[in-house]
């Protein structure tokens, strides 16, 4: 079953049990400023959960967008994403728990096909009623229904505050060659946990003797999430009871892929394989020969995917908020391009003088629009939206992709040379003549030399280093990367360990605690430095004008024609007393501060 089957599939059987099919919102969030993304099915629809609209109808369906930033670090193993597609039913205060469970088994087990006996349960430690229906009415045998705690089996809100409540989960069993052992029973987990609860444990998961569905062994998969929206939580914690209870359910698609065509992970199925292979034919390289280049050609993948999405939304990339997400993703896809098409083999060279001379190949550039372009082709079928903007999308990545290949391959020369420098200073460490022989015959670039070798070489003849902090990059240096050559930071430490690994030194890590002061240090200037200050003030005058979002067209030209649709008269802030305030007006007149909108 394709990707698209299984997405027409899901959506038809909720259409002929009364579901309304509704199109996935954009992934930039409409009216919630506490949402960076649209990052779960229920978010258009947080509105009716909680009351504050009327519904089309009190059954809904949708395969929504979904972007979260949390995994982004994780991207290129076997399991995580940023950008997914999110299937979902919703009852606005019409069915419940024993709707939603009966709709959940009756698709999974008679529509997908799958063996009944290979589907595990699980519900909240407090959930009888969930537990009974499972059990009682689905007719579940007891072994195969597990009780977690709020951080496996409580969902939400969305945001700072929303819609909550407990939820249940089917998950898919691949098999006891694929766990860690004998499984621990539902009772002796429930047992555990519960008095895990009792003791005030806040973090973490306690031990348990045995496999179990939410086992970190990959035996199981989630395939459905199933919530039953009974709270609203608001900014402070409290939770009250919403006007009636409602449902709201998530089924991941790619999860759903890897299920149901037998496949080990989500970069094998259809919804990847042709975005891979289009990655492996621009580096020259053969997914699944080579553990790192294959996890680089799944970032590769992946970055290209959510890229498309973000910037058919509207997301252009920048240095704040969504725009930075945005470059942080592309940059990332960038780099791993250029890890995937680097020289696998290494050439060293008998001088016939006591010395060698080592050459590893360079890296083959990767053009990630064309990754991209694979991506649309693939998705496009569903979201024609992706073809119409194709063009505009594509600039996007290949102007970002000029600006950051600029610097690229210096700050990457950069970031291995401190790295030498410091390995240097670490291998000479009880030599000082040695050393400074070293340094001396070392080839650096001179920011190298003049920014952070000379003061750890300083900081060694005083006495002031601990050999154990030659592996960690100071702030100042991770800085420099960052400000000089355009590296995220975080792009910063996963390289610094990538290299490491490599390299066999470290392993490296970087002081998060000195760069955050150093950035800091950054934005006070740059506050300091503008002449305008505005204010939440300011900010209200433009959202009482209700002009939604205006679309960036910075890429397709320098100018563009608009109307004027205000004009605000600025005033001092009450705050302040300097310039903050704004009231729309018909006019100016001579000596006023004005912003025309």
């Amino acid at each position: 079953m394709t990707g698209d089957q299984i997405r027409e599939l899901f959506t038809r059987f909720f259409q002929d049990r009364g579901h309304l099919a509704m199109p996935s919102a954009s992934l930039i969030p409409s009216g919630d400023p506490t949402l960076l993304f649209t990052s779960a099915g229920m978010v258009p629809f947080k509105p009716f959960f909680t009351g504050e609209q009327t519904p089309p109808s009190i059954r809904m369906t949708s395969s929504q967008k979904s972007f979260r930033t949390t995994d982004i670090d994780e991207v290129g193993d076997h399991k995580h994403l940023t950008f997914f597609e999110m299937l979902g039913n919703f009852s606005i205060g019409d069915y419940f728990k024993e709707g939603a469970i009966g709709f959940a088994w009756e698709l999974v087990t008679k529509e997908f096909g799958l063996d009944p006996e290979r589907i595990f349960v699980t519900i909240h430690l407090d959930d009888d009623d969930a537990y009974q229906i499972w059990r009682d009415q689905i007719g579940v045998p007891e072994e195969r229904i597990y009780r977690y705690g709020d951080s496996d089996n409580w969902w939400g809100p969305a945001g700072n505050e929303g819609a909550t409540g407990p939820c249940s989960e089917l998950h898919y069993d691949g098999g006891r060659e694929k766990g860690c052992g004998d499984m621990v029973t539902p009772d002796a987990l429930t047992a555990i946990l519960r008095a895990d609860r009792a003791a005030g444990a806040k973090t973490g998961f306690p031990p348990v003797p045995g496999c179990h569905p939410n086992c970190d062994c990959e035996r199981f998969v989630e395939l459905w999430n199933l919530v039953f929206m009974q709270y609203y939580q608001d900014t402070q914690g409290t939770r009250d009871p919403l006007p009636a209870p409602s449902v709201d359910t998530g089924m991941g698609l790619e999860r759903a892929a890897v299920i149901l065509q037998g496949k080990n992970n989500i970069y094998e199925t259809d919804l990847f394989v042709p975005i891979i292979e289009k990655a492996c034919h621009l580096t020259g390289k053969t997914y699944g020969q080579d553990r790192q280049t294959d996890y680089a050609l799944r970032v590769v993948a992946e970055h290209a995917r959510a890229a498309v999405f973000l910037i058919g939304d509207g997301v252009v990339p920048g240095s704040e908020g969504r725009g930075y997400v945005l470059r942080r993703i592309l940059r990332r896809g960038i780099f791993y391009g250029m890890q995937a098409g680097r020289g696998q083999q290494t050439e060293a060279r008998d001088n016939q003088d006591g010395t060698w001379t080592v050459r590893t190949p360079g890296p083959v550039e990767m053009d990630l629009s064309q990754v991209c372009s694979a991506a649309i082709d693939l998705m496009a079928g569903v979201y024609p939206e992706l073809e119409t903007q194709r063009s505009y999308i594509l600039n996007v990545i290949g102007m970002e992709q000029r600006l950051f290949n600029d610097t690229l391959s210096r700050g990457d020369a950069v970031l291995r040379q401190i790295m030498n420098a410091r390995n240097l200073i670490h291998m000479f460490w009880n030599d000082d003549n040695g050393l400074r022989v070293a340094v001396e015959n070392m080839d650096l670039l001179p920011i190298v030399q003049r920014e952070v070798l000379q003061p750890l070489l300083d900081a060694r003849v005083a006495g002031n280093l601990e050999q154990g902090g030659l592996f960690t990059l100071s702030g100042p240096e991770v800085f420099l990367i960052h400000s000089t050559y355009g590296f995220p930071w975080e792009l910063t430490r996963e390289a610094a360990l990538r290299y490491s690994h490599e390299w066999s030194i470290g392993p490296f890590d970087i002081d998060e605690n000195e760069l955050q002061r150093e950035m800091e240090a950054q934005r006070q200037q740059s506050r300091e430095g503008q002449a305008f200050k505005g204010s939440m003030e300011m900010l209200s005058a433009y959202e009482d004008l209700g002009l939604g979002v205006t679309p960036f067209v910075g890429y397709d030209g320098m100018s563009q024609e608009s109307k004027v649709a205000a004009i605000l008269v600025i005033g001092p802030s009450a705050d302040s007393g300097e310039p903050g305030t704004a009231e729309p007006a018909g006019q100016a007149t001579q000596g006023q501060q004005v912003e025309v909108v």
